[in-house]
């Protein structure tokens, strides 16, 4: 939260190779998310994504869907950095149905985040547009949506 980012990802990359020791997946599935904001945060967003891709095939083998939709919460922020509107907006509303379904809505100190995510992904595709790729989003099923983030479409 201070900005010194070099720091926080050698600390979270510590407790990442400790929890990969010790055989605790899901916890190096949540450090890997967040060395994934990390990465996005320091406008590296190949890395980035990369995070949130190993960590999305974790929470869907813990059929997770709240950490699920964290994870398209980041990716498509780190999509939109990359001008891919159309994807972000598809996982925004993946992410945005999985909470949802789940009544686990999104954290208030990551709303505004978010919301300006989805607002960008609008202005970039305009109304008609971002409508239709926001009604695919939703439409998606958990593993749909789990599949559309590794897929090429988002590389």
């Amino acid at each position: 939260m201070r900005g010194d980012f070099v720091r926080a990802t050698l600390l979270y990359e510590e407790a990442l190779a400790v929890a990969r020791a010790k055989g605790m997946t899901f916890h190096a599935a949540l450090l890997t998310t967040l060395l994934g904001h990390l990465a996005s945060q320091q406008h590296n967003y190949a890395l980035a994504k990369s995070r949130y891709r190993e960590s999305l095939v974790v929470f869907r083998s813990f059929d997770s869907p709240t950490f699920m939709a964290w994870c398209l919460e980041g990716f498509a922020a780190a999509l939109n950095a990359e001008r891919q509107y159309a994807q972000a907006a598809r996982l925004c509303a993946a992410a945005m149905t999985m909470r949802k379904r789940m009544q686990t809505p999104l954290p208030p100190s990551e709303r505004d985040a978010f919301e300006q995510t989805i607002a960008t992904a609008r202005a970039a595709l305009g109304e008609s547009a971002f409508g239709k790729e926001w009604v695919i989003g939703t439409e998606f099923t958990n593993n749909q949506a789990i599949d559309y983030a590794l897929s090429d479409a988002c590389a």
